[in-house]
This record gives structure tokens, C-alpha cells and sequence, in this order.
């Protein structure tokens, strides 16, 4: 079936879906009607039960959750896990992660400063620039379709970038 909306919109705010619940009834019945166009059979039968937030700056605490904890989503918090001094080391270490860990059969997601922040962009650029991306990204605190359009125009140059550089 074909969607009136572009796929890559469900995505973002479907990995979102419980930082949005605070923002309203538009933006639950926008994500409930991409949802209903987006949605796969094989999509919902892949549901995620177990996230593990760790914060990304942490070696222990990753280490850990990549070897000895057995969980659907191993999720890499460069947000809201991560005290304002230690973002840069935090993003560092997220991308480090990626590139040197076996996280088994978790999935690895990447949770992002908010566009409100002024963060992102420098998030987007360290996590998106190596060869081992992460299989979900986070985008929290979406505030308007303009926070999104901005992680996406950040997100395709830095990954052209990648593609020039990598081959």
C-alpha cells in the first residue's frame, strides 16, 4: 500500500513515541495515523520489550550491558543520562562504543540531545560519521516538524560525507 507520507517521518517519531506523549493529542494522532500507514505485519510482530538507558560516557556500565545483559535494546544515552559536562565525552565514547563493541543480539540505539539543545547537530555529526551505525536513533523532545527536518538535512550531509569518505 502506498503512504501519503514519506516512511522516513514514522520512523522518527515512532522511536520517539514515549517522549511525545507530554506534547499532546495532534501529535499522538499524527504518530497513530503514520503508524497505520507505515506499519508492517512483520514490524509488529518485532516489537521491542526490553531497553536498557545507559549512559554512553559510562565504560562500566556499557561494557556490561553489551556482554553480560541479555536485552532487546541496548540504548547508548547521550541525553538525558549525561550531566551538560560530560556531553562531549558522551558523544566520544557513543561513537567509540559502536565501532568496539559486541553487543550480541541487542540492537543498539543512539539517544541524542534534543534540536532545542544546540547539541544535536554535533551528536549527529560523531555518531554518523564512522563506518558501525547504530541500528535505532533517538531523537527526543521533538517540539515541531522543524526539529525533525533539521536532524534529517544534518543527518543526510553528514552521512554523504561518510559515504565519500568510507567508499
Amino acid at each position: 500500500r502506498t503512504s501519503p507520507s514519506p516512511s522516513w517521518f514514522s520512523d522518527t517519531w515512532t522511536h520517539g513515541a514515549t517522549m511525545l506523549k507530554r506534547t499532546g493529542i495532534a501529535r499522538r494522532a499524527f504518530l497513530a495515523w503514520t503508524k497505520r500507514w507505515n506499519t508492517s505485519v512483520a514490524e509488529e510482530t518485532n516489537r521491542k520489550r526490553a531497553v536498557l538507558y545507559v549512559p554512553a560516557h559510562d565504560q562500566r556500565k556499557v561494557e556490561k550491558a553489551a556482554q553480560e545483559i541479555d536485552v532487546d535494546v541496548v540504548c547508548l544515552d547521550c541525553e538525558d543520562a549525561v550531566v551538560e559536562g560530560r556531553k562531549e565525552e558522551a558523544r566520544k565514547k557513543a561513537s567509540e562504543h559502536l565501532q568496539k563493541l559486541n553487543f550480541g543480539r541487542s540492537e543498539v540505539a543512539v539517544r541524542l540531545n534534543a534540536v532545542s539543545t544546540g547539541l544535536c547537530g554535533r551528536d549527529v555529526r560523531e555518531v554518523f560519521s564512522n563506518r558501525v551505525l547504530p541500528d535505532i536513533v533517538i531523537l527526543p523532545k521533538v517540539e515541531s516538524l522543524d526539529d525533525i527536518q533539521y536532524f534529517k538535512s544534518r543527518m543526510e550531509s553528514v552521512l554523504q560525507l561518510r559515504d565519500d569518505k568510507h567508499g
